[in-house]
């Protein structure tokens, strides 16, 4: 965020939790409705989260949490598929994994916001064949996306120029979630148990 340095988690519950570069909890919001939360990215001053149950991408104002704007990804054969990691790669470009063997990388646009809700769609432009599974998690910092394998423990370092692995660092054994960064560019990772280490 903007002039900050906290964290936001999600959960599959529906709930946001704000932590504190210690990982102390600031906040914590629980939605009513039944969401699946699988991923979070912070955009100037707002949030935006996936939930896997409709195959939406939902903009939340960071202080209110209130949901500002709700996305339909745009694509036929997105609900054989299981959303997971999500960042923001370049101006209104933005990259999802899924659970699945084929295609698990989906390079998305954002259209325009309009007052309309129906017509707000991130568009799939491009597909990528990642030669992994189980992608828990993105997160992108100059070209390179830092992708998660649940299934392998590896963190792998992807140039998104070039459609090629130029490093893979090999994880501790466990059920890996999340991956983020501060502004130092120290790497932090969650496992689905909550807890947190800083690489």
């Amino acid at each position: 965020m903007q002039n900050s340095s906290s964290f936001f988690v999600v959960w599959d519950e529906g709930e946001i939790t704000e932590l504190d570069e210690n990982l102390k909890k600031l906040r914590q919001y629980k939605y009513d409705k039944n969401y699946d939360f699988e991923s979070i990215i912070c955009e100037k001053n707002n949030l935006f989260t996936t939930n896997e149950k409709t195959w939406e991408i939902y903009k939340i104002d960071v202080n209110s949490f209130k949901i500002l704007e709700k996305y339909k990804i745009d694509w036929y054969k997105l609900n054989k598929k299981w959303i997971e990691g999500f960042t923001k790669i370049w101006k209104n470009k933005y990259v999802i994994s899924t659970q699945t063997k084929k295609n698990n990388l989906l390079i998305l646009e954002k259209t325009n916001s309009t007052e309309d809700f129906n017509s707000l769609k991130f568009k799939v432009i491009e597909k990528i064949n990642f030669p992994y599974s189980d992608l828990s998690w993105l997160n992108y910092y100059k070209n390179f996306l830092y992708i998660i394998s649940d299934k392998n423990d590896k963190i792998f370092k992807y140039d998104l120029i070039k459609k090629q692995i130029i490093q893979k660092i090999k994880l501790p054994k466990s059920h890996w979630e999340w991956i983020s960064r501060n502004n130092s560019w120290e790497l932090y990772l969650s496992d689905d148990s909550g807890r947190v280490v800083k690489l």
